[in-house]
């Protein structure tokens, strides 16, 4: 059971596009350090709050079943449909071959406009919440091409240029 009996958990589900700048900083050979920031737009798909808000006994009773009529999750009409939002992180860049490559980064985004709809049945007064989240990105990618150098083939060509006697 993810909540209790007496703890309501809102949802909110943005489809988010990130717009990011990437910095790769070589470590060692293979290695290297990627750090990125940008910005993130988002729409809103669903928003829900899942939870009981009475208690079963002192909720209405379905007449043929016994059980509370409340179901626990409702739709709710709270947050703005649109999301704008920052974010950064710090990671690992492992090339695996000469140009494919997998990243492992975690990042934080925070929301830079308003959460709560003003003109929504929620009133917040002077403070507005926002929503914060951590995510750890897991990329891998394919150079298509030669921005990364490939050693073997450099060390091969040095080979056969060297003069044989």
């Amino acid at each position: 059971k993810i909540f209790t009996d007496n703890a309501l958990v809102i949802n909110a589900y943005y489809l988010m596009a990130p717009l990011d700048l990437n910095w790769d900083i070589q470590i060692f050979n293979k290695t290297a350090l990627v750090i990125s920031t940008g910005f993130s737009a988002g729409y809103l798909i669903r928003q829900e709050m899942v939870g009981k808000r009475i208690p079963d006994e002192l909720s209405p009773r379905n007449p043929i079943t016994g059980e509370p009529l409340e179901s626990g999750r409702e739709k709710i009409d709270w947050f703005k449909p649109f999301y704008f939002g920052w974010n950064g992180g710090v990671g690992i860049t492992q090339y695996i071959k000469s140009k494919l490559v997998l990243t492992i980064q975690p990042m934080y985004t925070t929301q830079l406009n308003k959460l709560i709809d003003p003109w929504g049945p929620v009133k917040t007064g002077e403070t507005t919440p926002k929503f914060d989240s951590f995510a750890i990105h897991f990329r891998l990618g394919y150079y298509f091409n030669d921005q990364i150098a490939n050693y073997k083939k450099e060390f091969l060509s040095i080979l056969n240029s060297l003069p044989l006697e």
